[in-house]
């Protein structure tokens, strides 16, 4: 395949954990979440692994916390509590949600040293009924843990927030502080912290826990399905139209969100995620269409490495071998030492990642186990889990347990 070569940027100004359950269990769920998110796309793209899992069965009370002083911290646990999805943060933190009552009650937890003490389980408060017909949860309840102490909650359409690791919750139309521009010291959130995918890019003050969304929102109208914070702090985002006879968005920004520079993307697939290794060097996973009716890619269909050197203003389709995914959305990050990891599972229930160290030519399987999947990632590192546990990779070679959940 030839390179291609794209116009520049436009440049606009902005418009407008905890133990797991059996790996079974984690399986079927990250089925249904992935069968969710096609659902979202219009059932017109081709599956890879949904990458998120978890669940217990102990129901929580609701009603809104006030905004007041937090109470003292409790003591932590040594070990994790039951059954809960793990999300991991870019400094090795790592928080648990545990959901339940038909996805109406959700209950956080967190570790600031990589599993060896845990937060006790605190409930999310919300005041509007979360909606529950013959035993069915009709609600849509999605959650974000943005840092280790901040997380947001949303129960149809509308939002809550949590700034002292979910001890008092407050409105979040009002809770989010409104900027133009995200300030110097707040940390960037990258959108590998939950599988629904957060609507608009944000960041949080690690020192206070306050949320920032950008006033002007976001460059399209378009939902934004992948969100990646470079290590220098340029943001990158592609948004999907939802209809695969127009390709995604592509979007940057070198000044914290106070404005975008955006392009189409090139064809070649519809874009899963885009990852960065600095404001100038990213790249592009795109899968196939999948064939009228849906199902998989033909045998030996190839997915789509696109890269650019450039900051987006020219894009190169690399020469790749990496296999289509034959499931739901799988996702792109770039390693701690340039290489690129892409979670995956086969047919006999093998999960491993896709690693490849020549800038996406040649993949090969690494850290293969049986029943793994990827659990969540931040830039630079992913965390994955499977027969022998849950463990960390920045390299996609080697990899540090979690302790506790062997």
């Amino acid at each position: 395949m030839s390179d291609r070569e794209l116009p520049g940027f436009d440049v606009a100004t902005l418009s407008r954990a905890v133990r797991q359950p059996p790996l079974d269990e984690l399986r079927s769920i990250a089925g249904v979440r992935g069968q969710a998110r096609r659902k979202r796309r219009g059932g017109l793209l081709l599956a890879a692994v949904a990458a998120l899992a978890g669940t217990a069965l102990t129901p929580v009370a609701g009603g809104l916390g006030g905004a007041g002083r937090p109470t003292a911290d409790p003591t932590a646990v040594p070990a994790p509590p039951a059954g809960a999805e793990l999300f991991l943060l870019s400094d090795r933190s790592v928080v648990g949600v545990r959901v339940t009552n038909v996805n109406c009650a959700l209950n956080f937890t967190n570790t600031r040293d990589f599993g060896r003490t845990w937060s006790p389980y605190r409930p999310a408060r919300y005041d509007g009924p979360c909606r529950i017909e013959n035993g069915m949860g009709k609600s849509d309840v999605r959650y974000f843990p943005l840092s280790a102490r901040t997380y947001l909650v949303s129960v149809d359409g509308r939002s809550y927030l949590s700034t002292d690791e979910g001890r008092t919750w407050r409105d979040g139309a009002s809770a989010i502080v409104t900027v133009d521009a995200f300030p110097p010291k707040a940390q960037l959130v990258s959108s590998g912290l939950a599988w629904w995918g957060l609507r608009e890019p944000m960041a949080v003050d690690p020192d206070t826990g306050t949320a920032y969304r950008l006033r002007a929102g976001v460059p399209t109208s378009y939902p934004m399905n992948s969100l990646y914070a470079s290590p220098d702090g340029v943001l990158w985002a592609a948004f999907w139209p939802g209809d695969v006879h127009q390709p995604s968005v592509l979007a940057r920004s070198v000044d914290r969100g106070a404005t975008w520079e955006t392009v189409l993307a090139p064809n070649g697939g519809a874009v899963m995620s885009v990852a960065a290794e600095s404001g100038q060097v990213a790249y592009l996973l795109a899968e196939p269409y999948s064939p009228m009716g849906g199902g998989p890619p033909p045998a030996g269909s190839l997915a789509t490495i696109m890269r650019t050197g450039d900051g987006g203003r020219t894009w190169q389709r690399v020469e790749t071998d990496l296999p289509a995914g034959p499931r739901g959305d799988r996702q792109l990050v770039v390693g701690a030492d340039g290489s690129l990891l892409i979670g995956d599972t086969d047919a006999n229930g093998y999960g491993f990642l896709w690693v490849s160290h020549d800038r996406g030519r040649h993949f090969t399987k690494n850290l293969v186990t049986r029943g793994g999947l990827v659990l969540s990632w931040a830039p630079g590192q992913v965390l994955l889990a499977g027969a022998d546990g849950v463990r960390l990779t920045t390299d996609g070679r080697t990899a540090t347990r979690l302790p506790g959940l062997e």
